[in-house]
Order: C-alpha cells, then structure tokens, then sequence
C-alpha cells in the first residue's frame, strides 16, 4: 500500500511539475513575442492553437472529429495565413517564437483535459503558480525593475484574470471535446482588433481585416453547427 501510495503521489507531482514547466515556458515566450510585435499579429499567432489542438485531440485524446470542426479550424487558419501576410516585407520571422508559444499552450491543453476528470480544478490551479512562480524567481531577480503603484496594480489583475481564464478553460473541458471549443479562440483576434485601436490607436492592416472576416466567418459556423448538433 505504501509503494502504490509512494506511486501516485510521484505520479501526481510530476503531471503538476510538468504542467507547470509547460505553462512557464508558453508563457514566458508569448510575453517576448508580444513585446517585438504588433498586438494583432500576435493574438493572430496565438489564433492557430486550435488547429494544434485539434490534430493532438485526435492522437492523444481519440476524439471525433465531425467535418465542421474541421472546416471551421481550416477557414480560421486561412483568415490567420492572410492576416499575417508571410510573403510581405514587413513579415517579421519573430513569429517563430509565438508559433513555439502557441504548440505550448496547446500541448497543455490537451494535459489538463486528460486529467481534468481526476483532478480538483482549484488544485490545478494552485500547483500551476506555484511551479511557475518557482521557475520565475531566477530571472526576477536578475531583470527585477521595481513597478509603481499603477503597474502593480495592472499585474494584479492580469493575475487574477489569467487564473479566472484557465479556471473557466477547465471548467469547460469537463462539459465537452476539446476540439468543440478550439474554434471559439478565434474571438481573441476580433476582441485584439477593438482593444489595438481603443489602447494602444493602432489601425489594423488591410490583410489584418480580411484574416478577420474569414475568422469571425468560421466562429459563426461552428457557434450555429455545434448548436443543431
């Protein structure tokens, strides 16, 4: 009983560890990501998880995937090629480092769906910081810039709405496939558009419009198919 109990235990510390390398990892390389390029192209990157997830949900999770998935992940992915216009000048090859970002982030979706199930999603939680505040502290230390009052309040509710959103992710994926909510990432690039021009007063590109019509095309698609389904 004390071996089979030693087991489980090493067995839970090590999913939790590795969930929480994972995240540090997807984290840390978005932020970098997002400080070289511009919002939308970025959020736009980050757009191409749901592809990711649906060909891992396949292999890792043995899902089925019906074919409006399917067309809804593919038009999304063209509204994201067309949004970031590889065959431009001002194409930055910066995106390799979202593009490894947004693997991470799916990669750890797929973890925390197979285990979802067996696990406390608060516990999730709590493990999840604790392993990245770990992994933080060397580099806090020796990029550490002390913030004024305002940014630490920024990074207060950028903490609290980080774990808000992976709270409502899990809270999700114990209702359905995981390759059903894939799509509705999507929303993130539309919401990236308004919050470009009302912040930051940055006009998106014209190709950056026409990606986004193509996306917000293939949300409405998959929002109508999964409802007659």
């Amino acid at each position: 009983i004390f071996y089979r109990d030693r087991k489980v235990l090493f067995s839970n510390i090590s999913i939790h560890l590795t969930r929480g390398i994972i995240l540090f990892l997807a984290t840390t390389s978005w932020t970098y990501g997002l400080s070289t390029i511009h919002l939308t192209a970025a959020t736009a990157i980050s757009s191409s998880i749901p592809l990711i997830i649906l060909v891992l949900s396949i292999i890792f999770l043995q899902e089925r995937i019906v074919w409006q998935r399917w067309l809804a992940v593919i038009l999304g992915l063209a509204g994201i090629i067309i949004t970031l216009n590889p065959g431009s000048d001002e194409f930055d090859t910066k995106i390799v480092i979202l593009l490894l970002s947004a693997l991470l982030f799916a990669i750890l979706d797929i973890i925390n769906k197979k285990i979802v199930c067996k696990k406390s999603i608060l516990i999730m939680l709590l493990y999840s910081s604790v392993v990245v505040t770990a992994l933080s502290f060397i580099p806090m230390v020796v990029y550490w810039i002390s913030p004024c009052f305002f940014e630490l309040f920024l990074l207060m509710i950028l903490g609290i709405n980080s774990n808000l959103i992976l709270f409502c992710i899990l809270k999700a994926f114990l209702l359905v496939d995981i390759s059903a909510l894939a799509t509705y990432r999507y929303l993130e690039l539309l919401i990236s558009y308004i919050a470009s021009y009302l912040i930051f007063d940055q006009l998106p590109q014209s190709t950056i419009l026409y990606g986004g019509i193509i996306i917000v095309s293939s949300i409405i698609f998959i929002i109508k198919s999964e409802y007659k389904n």
